[in-house]
């Protein structure tokens, strides 16, 4: 492999965005409509090394906040400050074969409404995930099993999407989950 071992094969990058937003919130029983006042953030720092040609590791440190103004919905953060830190291992072998492990810090302080009925709300915790894969010849395919949270690890956490009125894929989910992906490439 030419140039520094310790050096060569390292990418790392930033990223930093803000966005203000005039959520329309329709009040029940009025009918009225009124606009919210919402901001969201989002920084992150990561680092993407391979040591090897068969051999990928991942980092990164990210945080992100979503702040709203206190409405009467009881059950809605007015803020939600988290800050995640994941370190993957990735393994590729030249015969297609591939496997990842993964363990993410989290770290969420969630602000509830004053009418909130939730008697808890924030949490730290580390999730753990791992996967395997083969890769089809001639790039057909891939077959793969993932394990996500893999010792069942149970914990709050309150994801994005309750900014969202459309159902979405959590980052983490406090049970373990078992996926199974078929892609195919004609």
């Amino acid at each position: 492999m030419p140039g520094d071992p310790l050096s060569s094969g390292i990418y790392a990058g930033f990223e930093f965005s803000r966005r203000d937003l005039e959520v329309p919130d329709i009040d029940a029983t009025t009918q009225s409509v009124t606009l919210e006042d919402q901001r969201e953030d989002l920084d992150r720092i990561y680092l993407y090394w391979t040591p090897h040609p068969e051999w990928a590791v991942h980092t990164e440190i990210r945080r992100e906040r979503f702040k709203r103004k206190d409405t009467l919905v009881s059950n809605l953060p007015v803020e939600v400050d988290t800050t995640s830190l994941p370190l993957v291992v990735r393994y590729f072998s030249p015969e297609g074969g591939f496997a990842q492990v993964g363990a993410t810090f989290v770290q969420q302080d969630v602000e509830l409404a004053p009418t909130s009925t939730f008697e808890e709300d924030s949490d730290d915790f580390v999730v753990v995930d791992a996967a395997v894969g083969y890769r089809l010849p001639q790039r057909r395919g891939i077959l793969s099993l993932e394990v996500r949270n893999l010792f069942d690890e149970d914990f709050l956490f309150q994801d994005s999407n309750i900014q969202q009125n459309e159902p979405s894929n959590p980052l983490f989910i406090p049970d373990r989950t078992v996926m199974g992906r078929i892609t195919l490439s004609f």
